[in-house]
């Protein structure tokens, strides 16, 4: 995650952010198990490999900018 009000974060309350946007898709049914790995920056993981279609890539997408806009609208606003 990239965005300015993000990377302003501190970055325990990155890791929140980051965690929160998995839970979010996770209770949506739209992704398990997207959350960095615990060593790793703060982020997501997608795996893309050859057992994974493209249409469920599709089907993500949107749910990505949904959980996105979430985390956003709940984390954006402690960062100003």
């Amino acid at each position: 995650i990239t965005a300015p009000w993000f990377a302003a974060l501190a970055a325990d309350k990155q890791a929140a952010a980051a965690k929160r946007m998995a839970d979010l898709l996770e209770g949506e049914k739209a992704g398990y198990d997207v959350g960095a790995y615990r060593d790793a920056p703060p982020g997501l993981r997608i795996w893309c490999g050859a057992t994974v279609e493209r249409s469920d890539l599709q089907v993500l997408l949107p749910w990505l900018d949904w959980a996105y806009a979430e985390i956003e609208r709940e984390f954006g606003q402690k960062a100003a």
